[in-house]
């Protein structure tokens, strides 16, 4: 994943490898040979005379790409701004996030390091509640001197996961990171805009509930019984829409009785993606019976 997103690129080639002999710790020369029309490449150890066959990927070195990281992030936060390096080599601008954090829009920065002169480093962020500082070691400095919070300083390692061969992000647990508290508001929307929130979350659901249905089809086609795949979750469905977590909250109005929602649908919907009999019926309706569909 690294390799392929060019994170890591190839930048030289070894002739020597760490030698696996008993003896001390030394390097052994490669050769490079022919074999059935193919490449090989054979290590020898100088001091027995050993000899074993070397990965074409033991000989490649590679260099960390902090360019490509800022990239990917800017991806994943779907900002909305173009990179822009700030300090060379150290600190990278992504821009606004168009993906909330926490219930607000970030202004997301990416460093690959934060231990020499970190003050460098934060003398470039603004001083607003916004700013989410990426670091890419785990190991950085918390300088005595650093004007933000610990929860607007996180590494790559904490946020980044990979999920069906993709990077993602856990938002779940940036949300739990950033939050300023456990009451905050979800941002306001005007009437047209909360209608076309309503229709991106009728959208989502119904590809979530399609998605829940052939499964349970596929299943029950194989002897497996009736089966719920894992249902929605809200910070799944904010990130799916581009919206917080407090608004997709308010909207479903989860702790409000169906007959008094002002968007029953959707409300319906996200209760059918929890209980099995209601998502079958959903199912039944929408694409037919499980015997037509499986």
């Amino acid at each position: 994943m690294w390799k392929k997103a060019g994170i890591l690129r190839a930048t030289k080639r070894y002739t020597t490898v760490d030698c696996d002999c008993d003896e001390q710790l030394h390097q052994a020369d490669v050769m490079e040979f022919e074999r059935d029309g193919k490449t090989k490449y054979m290590a020898f150890c100088s001091l027995t005379g050993g000899a074993r066959e070397v990965k074409e990927e033991e000989l490649i070195g590679y260099t960390f790409q902090p360019a490509k990281v800022a990239e990917l992030f800017h991806s994943l936060f779907r900002c909305r701004a173009d990179v822009e390096m700030i300090i060379p080599g150290r600190l990278w601008k992504m821009g606004r996030s168009g993906v909330p954090v926490a219930g607000r829009s970030r202004d997301i920065y990416f460093t690959p390091r934060l231990n020499d002169d970190p003050q460098d480093i934060y003398s470039k962020l603004p001083d607003t509640k916004t700013p989410l500082l990426i670091v890419g070691s785990s190991r950085y400095s918390k300088s005595p001197d650093n004007p933000y919070d610990d929860n607007r300083i996180v590494s790559v390692d904490t946020i980044l996961m990979i999920q069906d061969d993709k990077w993602a992000l856990d938002m779940e647990w940036l949300h739990q990171l950033a939050c300023d508290g456990p009451d905050e508001e979800p941002e306001p929307e005007t009437r047209d805009a909360t209608a076309t929130t309503v229709g991106a979350m009728k959208k989502a659901l119904h590809e979530y509930l399609e998605t829940q249905y052939r499964h349970y089809c596929h299943e029950l086609s194989r002897g497996n019984g009736s089966q719920l795949l894992k249902p929605i979750t809200q910070e799944y469905l904010a990130e799916r829409i581009g919206k917080s977590k407090p608004r997709v909250s308010a909207l479903l109005e989860l702790k409000v009785k169906f007959e008094k929602c002002k968007h029953p649908e959707i409300r319906a919907m996200w209760d059918a993606s929890h209980d099995l009999e209601l998502m079958i019926a959903y199912g039944n309706k929408h694409w037919g019976s499980r015997r037509r569909t499986a």
